[in-house]
């Protein structure tokens, strides 16, 4: 991967300023269909840890994802840390920034949930107007989906919930049993799936009434073919945007000095954050059409190893040491 072929495919994005004088100390990645493809157990390829290992000379690495910390300490950032280096890859945000860890430590340094009696009222508000949903849910580092099973008896609003989402086949360590009777125990999102579009309004003023609860609904995706929505209800903290200023604080480098790469609607105020401070944001090659349009550079896709190409570009022209 020669410099030219590097310049060759990166190309300039709206948000990019000719007469700044980046200098980055910092690259924050998202994880699905950023670094892997969606809904990936698989490893980063090793074209992007290779990279990672040469930018630990220069600079700090680390994730951004929608994914718990159950989906990443193992697949995302064990790899990282073990390439580039505890002290480098140190700082997390997951879950969409509900939870900061620190790999150092090996332990959750900030935690911003959806409060129990909110979840419980969304799931009924879900199973009353038959919604789909699911529950991502922690208990220290572990974290698991929880899907509604069944309706209970009538006159009851909830049914059983299980750990994994198609219940219906025989009960092994791949298909866990059964919860009955589940409450969360520290909800970090609350998730409507495949929301129809004439419930939508009524979902987005149901969920107005919780602002004083500080939880926000965040739209993920919007199929518009079937008229469907895809919608995050999280505590109004657990965003990229406030875990990227937290680590900022946290790791000791500015957003000035932070490079930051996405795909998806929810990385948009990630990359704002580092643009608006002065620094790069990297938009992929398959990115939603709106994070290109306030990206500094568009990079080709993930499949297209875009990722590592972006951090081999940042770190040709653009690294502080």
């Amino acid at each position: 991967m020669s410099e030219s072929v590097v310049d060759k495919v990166v190309q300039q994005g709206p948000a990019f300023n000719p007469s700044a004088n980046y200098e980055i100390e910092r690259a924050v990645f998202d994880v699905d269909n950023t670094i892997v493809g969606n809904e990936s157990s698989q490893e980063p390829h090793y074209t992007i840890l290779t990279q990672a290992k040469r930018a630990a000379l220069a600079m700090q690495l680390g994730i951004q994802s929608a994914r718990g910390a159950n989906k990443t300490l193992d697949s995302i950032i064990g790899p990282l840390v073990r390439t580039a280096g505890v002290d480098v890859a140190r700082w997390h945000g997951l879950a969409n920034g509900a939870q900061i860890f620190d790999a150092k430590e090996g332990e959750m340094r900030v935690e911003s949930t959806v409060p129990t009696d909110v979840a419980m009222d969304f799931a009924r508000y879900f199973t009353a107007h038959n919604i789909s949903f699911w529950i991502n849910d922690a208990k220290k580092l572990e974290c698991a989906d929880f899907f509604p099973v069944a309706p209970k008896a009538k006159g009851e609003t909830l049914g059983t919930f299980a750990r994994q989402k198609n219940i219906w086949l025989p009960a092994s360590s791949d298909n866990l049993t059964i919860i009955e009777d589940y409450v969360p125990h520290r909800p970090l999102v609350v998730v409507a799936d495949d929301v129809p579009g004439d419930k939508y309004a009524d979902l987005i003023d149901f969920a107005a009434g919780f602002r004083n609860d500080n939880v926000r609904p965040l739209l993920y995706a919007h199929n518009q073919e079937q008229d469907t929505y895809k919608v995050f209800f999280l505590h109004k903290e657990a965003n990229k945007r406030s875990a990227l200023e937290t680590i900022s604080i946290l790791s000791h480098v500015t957003l000035e000095h932070t490079a930051t790469f996405g795909d998806g609607r929810n990385d948009d105020d990630m990359l704002r954050a580092s643009i608006e401070a002065g620094g790069l944001g990297f938009a992929m090659g398959n990115a939603h059409p709106s994070l290109k349009e306030i990206a500094t550079h568009i990079l080709p896709t993930q499949e297209q190893h875009g990722a590592a190409i972006g951090l081999r570009y940042v770190l040709d022209h653009y690294a502080s040491k």
